[in-house]
């Protein structure tokens, strides 16, 4: 069995925990299972560097990491668990869609490009009953959405054949149909288009937009 991450390289994790104390003196540090799991009240900071409150959250590090972010779950019992909070029915926090995950994240940015502003939503949620921004939909309908922005298409059924096709596991091939309806072959339509959607999708991004889509 590969080694944990932070076995692997001790230099990292000498780093990556020095952040989360710097950050989160008050959090608690364990390892379980071969994860590293962080638990406690985690401050929403305003522009001003003022705290405006606390959310309990556990924040698992994958065994891979940094090259997948770390699972976050919401702990407080009074938040419902729902689409409208960007919170999953498990309480798992959904801060993005899988393929917009920066490549080798390390925690500071974790923290200031996506638990940040998540956490600045549920604090607006709590006092204004709805999310701050504009939002995509949830589940499927909201993967298509990035995908159409991917992609830079607005017809949907076509954003769903060039998904479809993305997201398989044997890249397509030349001959294929194009997904963009016209007729054509891949390789004398958009294959451009296609290769390079391709190489920005992750393999774990992949293997979770293909239960959605097969």
């Amino acid at each position: 069995m590969k080694r944990a991450w932070y076995k692997r390289n001790p230099d990292l994790y000498a780093a990556e925990m020095s952040a989360v104390r710097r950050r989160f003196p008050d959090v608690r540090i364990d390892e379980s299972l071969g994860c590293i799991v962080l638990e406690g009240a985690f401050p929403v900071r305003m522009e001003s560097g003022s705290t405006l409150r606390h959310y309990r959250l556990r924040i698992v590090f994958p065994p891979n990491y940094p090259d997948w972010i770390p699972d976050s779950f919401m702990l407080e019992t009074s938040v419902a668990p729902i689409a409208e909070r960007h919170i999953e029915k498990n309480g798992r926090c959904c801060l993005c869609l899988p393929h917009e995950i920066p490549k080798g994240i390390r925690f500071d940015t974790y923290v200031d490009r996506l638990l940040t502003p998540w956490l600045v939503g549920q604090a607006f949620y709590d006092e204004h009953d709805r999310w701050p921004w504009p939002a995509r939909d949830h589940n499927k309908k909201g993967i298509l959405q990035g995908f159409a922005e991917l992609l830079g298409i607005t017809d949907f059924d076509v954003v769903e054949r060039y998904a479809r096709l993305l997201v398989r596991k044997n890249p397509a091939k030349g001959h294929e149909p194009c997904p963009c309806g016209r007729g054509k072959k891949l390789r004398d339509c958009h294959s451009d288009l296609y290769n390079r959607c391709r190489e920005a999708l992750p393999g774990r991004a992949m293997g979770i937009y293909r239960e959605y889509f097969f």
